[in-house]
């Protein structure tokens, strides 16, 4: 028979050896007959009393012969079956188990940042949603500005101003000084295009629903991926990775791009930190799933020791449907693991770069001998 990992049935021969030998059989035996299953002076005891024609009569000395007889048997299939088991899959459920309260507590200072996450003004990218300002009540609380020196002079040569017209009188009196000096009336000036709103439509406005307040959805981006890396000089592919997880493969005659369409809806917050080895996860408010930034960066990786030096190997993550709510301070992160994350059709935010602009510099087409060993190693 061919054992695939000798390695691993190996050391599980151990653990279960470790197990059964050193821990049941012998604290099996020294507990119905005081046998110690790894002691010189037992075993030469046991052959000293067959030796000395002993029989066995009694139903103990049966089971203990029997225990001794059945162990190597019942260890070989131990050791069989632990060998069929998926133990990184039990371990992992062990694991996650063990730190379920741990992800819980996480999980609720995630999902505390993403019910608090206030979206962008798709209309003007810099400026946050903020509440509408307070109306003018219609009383004038800046203070009049002083008269220039051209008013004061103009007032010393005509005279005092009558109140209650605002025009000086026809007769000529000696200056009054500036403290006792009338100032003109102050007129507002009209705004006839301007609506005026009163404090009935401030009210109004104050009563109403938040779920009645329509925020401005941003713009949908409208792009034919298959067109736009066509223009650009890249060959499509095919490999089994794409048929298992919807990936598509684009190679220009420097670099080959493995490109993922996430089409998962709903306002995400990413993280690619990894916590006791597992896969970094993206959460929302009501569910939590595996990084597909990290799902590219491990297959970018894997192709690339499998390509070696015969072409760069590149990953792109398109936000097709869903929002990264983070993605302004998650952009450093993705450019150190060598993932490029840009948004299409509805996917945000604004700050990502479109597929456009991330394939807006024309590539050189690949040579169709390299194109082929690429189709055969992939």
């Amino acid at each position: 028979m061919r054992i695939k990992n000798p390695k691993r049935t190996f050391f599980i021969g151990l653990a279960v050896w470790l197990l059964f030998f050193g821990w049941w059989l012998d604290g099996f035996l020294v507990k119905n007959w005081r046998f110690p299953l790894f002691s010189f002076k037992s075993w030469r005891y046991l052959m000293n009393e067959f030796k000395g024609g002993w029989q066995i009569t009694s139903t103990s000395d049966w089971i203990f012969v029997s225990s001794l007889l059945m162990a190597p048997l019942i260890f070989i299939f131990l050791w069989y079956v632990a060998c069929k088991a998926n133990w990184g899959k039990w371990g992992k459920k062990i694991w996650k188990g063990i730190r379920w309260p741990i992800f819980v507590q996480k999980r609720k200072k995630l999902n505390k940042s993403v019910a608090a996450y206030t979206p962008k003004n798709p209309l003007n990218p810099a400026a946050s949603y903020r509440p509408l300002a307070m109306p003018s009540s219609g009383l004038r609380t800046n203070p009049v500005p002083p008269p220039s020196k051209t008013f004061l002079n103009n007032t010393t040569a005509m005279g005092r101003f009558d109140t209650s017209e605002g025009i000086p009188i026809k007769e000529f009196n000696e200056p009054e000084s500036f403290s006792t000096m009338p100032v003109p009336p102050f007129t507002e000036p009209s705004h006839s295009h301007q609506e005026t709103f009163t404090k009935k439509d401030f009210e109004e406005m104050a009563n109403t629903p938040i779920s009645d307040i329509q925020i401005p959805k941003m713009e949908p981006v409208k792009e034919n991926i298959s067109s736009i890396l066509e223009k650009a000089g890249y060959t499509f592919l095919e490999a089994n990775i794409s048929k298992q997880d919807g990936a598509i493969f684009a190679a220009s005659s420097q670099e080959l791009w493995i490109i993922l369409n996430d089409t998962q809806p709903g306002d995400w917050l990413a993280d690619e930190e990894s916590f006791n080895d597992e896969d970094p996860l993206w959460f929302s408010e009501t569910d939590h799933r595996v990084s597909p930034v990290f799902q590219l960066k491990t297959w970018a990786e894997q192709l690339q020791q499998k390509l070696g030096e015969l072409i760069q190997v590149r990953s792109l993550l398109i936000e097709k449907d869903g929002v990264i709510i983070n993605a302004e301070d998650m952009m450093k992160t993705w450019n150190d693991l060598g993932v490029v994350v840009c948004r299409t059709a509805e996917g945000g935010p604004v700050e990502l770069p479109t597929i456009s602009e991330v394939f807006k510099e024309p590539q050189e087409k690949i040579e169709p001998d390299i194109l082929e060993k690429l189709k055969s190693m992939l």
